[in-house]
């Protein structure tokens, strides 16, 4: 009798940047992938720890070469199949379809046919047991996995959307339920009656899970996926590329256009300096850090550094000595600017095949620092100096207006403008959880679309003039304190404009600055890592 093996558990998962649908940019809906990864997570560990188990984890974005290499190994080859991302249903001749990525993470499009195609190709006829595909509208294109032979395939049905939440919940429930010893239909309607009673969770959402396939063929979904599995600990098999990054704030202001264009840009190699221009408080470091997180997910690069200029002291050395920190560089011999370079050089010339992304905030500080033009100056300087030394080396740098500062690279200038009203609309109902509460009770149930258009048309929300900061602001108010209320004939005219004026201020710039301090300092001492101000 072989003895048993680790479990493997797969998830693939799809998070385009934009959509080019007939030839005009679409914004794509967000998903809380790194809310589920989480939470998947913390069940699987649950689990290893529980029994004492070996349960490998994997996550891989969703391209077509992603996919395919997937089963190419037969070692490695996972008995589940997890997918998360968008699915669209059939329209007209168009077949139902799930979205993918492209290289340059825009939104493409795999229909049943193409899965079949692929999933038929390598280890996956024999090795998966269990496809759970967790989109919108899904049924009609996970019929190709069952039809492949997959026993077990989970699905929402061909004409649902399904919540967030609902999808997270239930995934946990399955999961918990499989590699603890209980069947596909045991999981599977434990999972849906969970589920169903959950109060926050709509009560007709649980009844859109379907489950496909015929079965181990004797016994249907009674089927124990995990009889046994051997003994050891979680791993998690993913390899990573080390972000020193802070994480995107949450709620995520999707600027999909912008962070395409500087993917592409820096994956082509078409320019290895971009610059995220635009006024304080409108976005620019949430692009920053959206595009190094997109770019070390999908292993553009083999390091990602952070460098903050706001702490930086006057003259070069201070600068040099931002830089040296954040590079990790620790070389006690290292006293001038010229042996700094020199190191540089060394270590960042590109001989040795890697690749590196620097993404550098915090410069505003030294473009207005009292000690005149100095501080800018000697910045834009040694900046230069160090793009060129290390070719290795792109360069993403938040600032109000374009750097200009190396004359043998191409500055390629992204610029970040206001928010349309309903993207004001839906990020304020994200970040005032009162608002929605109120909202959904309003007679008739509206769905979130239908209250995202009627905020959008709301005076206040239209006075926010598109801006993020403003529009957390507001939500932090409307949230904590009952005087406000966004109904209230002064809010547009008298609440937001002043809003507007703190959030677009200088001293309001230095409290985000010292609270990051404190943040990064905090986070320092507990090992940990902590979220980024937009």
């Amino acid at each position: 009798m072989a003895a048993p093996e680790p479990a493997r558990l797969t998830y693939l998962y799809s998070t385009p940047l934009l959509w080019m649908r007939d030839g005009r940019p679409t914004m794509v809906d967000q998903l809380d992938v790194s809310g589920e990864k989480r939470r998947l997570k913390q069940t699987i560990r649950g689990v290893c720890r529980d029994l004492g188990c070996a349960i490998h984890f994997r996550e891989v974005p969703a391209t077509v070469s992603n996919f395919a290499k997937i089963f190419q190994s037969k070692l490695n080859c996972p008995a589940l199949l997890h997918f998360t991302g968008h699915g669209l249903p059939a329209r007209g001749s168009e077949p139902p379809a799930l979205t993918f990525e492209d290289d340059d993470g825009l939104l493409c499009t795999m229909g049943g046919d193409s899965l079949s195609k692929i999933f038929s190709s390598g280890h996956a006829r024999t090795a998966v047991r269990c496809v759970f595909v967790s989109a919108c509208h899904s049924e009609g294109v996970a019929r190709a996995f069952a039809e492949v032979g997959v026993p077990h395939v989970v699905a929402v049905s061909a004409a649902s959307r399904i919540e967030d939440e609902a999808s997270l919940k239930f995934a946990d429930l399955f999961y918990n339920a499989i590699l603890n010893g209980d069947t596909v239909a045991g999981a599977f309607h434990s999972a849906k009656s969970t589920v169903a009673e959950d109060p926050m969770v709509s009560a007709t959402e649980s009844s859109k899970f379907v489950l496909l396939g015929r079965g181990d063929g004797e016994h249907g979904h009674e089927e124990v996926l995990f009889p046994s599995i051997a003994t050891g600990v979680y791993k998690d098999d993913t390899v990573y590329t080390v972000n020193d990054c802070k994480t995107v704030a949450s709620p995520y202001v999707s600027r999909g256009l912008c962070v395409s264009e500087a993917f592409k840009a820096l994956r082509t190699r078409s320019v290895r300096f971009v610059t995220i221009t635009g006024p304080r408080g409108i976005g620019k470091t949430e692009v920053a850090l959206k595009l190094a997180a997109f770019a070390a997910e999908r292993r553009m690069c083999d390091r990602v550094y952070y460098v903050e200029m706001t702490g930086a002291e006057v003259g070069w050395r201070g600068i040099m000595d931002v830089f040296a920190a954040s590079l990790r560089i620790r070389d006690p011999t290292i006293t001038d600017e010229s042996a700094f370079m020199d190191y540089v050089q060394k270590r960042f010339s590109g001989q040795s095949g890697g690749r590196f992304l620097c993404v550098i905030t915090g410069v505003d500080k030294l473009r207005l620092s009292p000690e005149s033009r100095t501080p800018w100056e000697d910045f834009r300087s040694f900046f230069e100096r160090l793009a060129q030394h290390a070719p290795s080396v792109d360069f993403v740098v938040v600032s109000r207006d374009p750097i200009r500062a190396v004359s043998s690279l191409a500055e390629k200038v992204i610029k970040v403008g206001p928010l349309e009203p309903r993207a004001v609309a839906d990020l304020l109902l994200r970040c005032c959880r009162k608002l929605y509460r109120a909202e959904l009770a309003l007679d008739g149930a509206p769905s979130y679309d239908a209250i995202v258009s009627t905020l959008a048309d709301n005076p206040a929300v239209r006075a926010l003039k598109g801006h993020p900061a403003a529009t957390r602001k507001l939500a932090s108010l409307l949230e904590d304190d009952r005087k406000y209320r966004l109904d209230d004939p002064t809010m547009a005219t008298t609440t937001v404009p002043a809003v507007l004026r703190e959030v677009t201020s200088e001293h309001y710039g230095r409290q985000r600055r010292r609270s990051d301090t404190r943040e990064r300092e905090a986070r320092a001492a507990a090992g940990g890592a902590g979220g980024a101000a937009g």
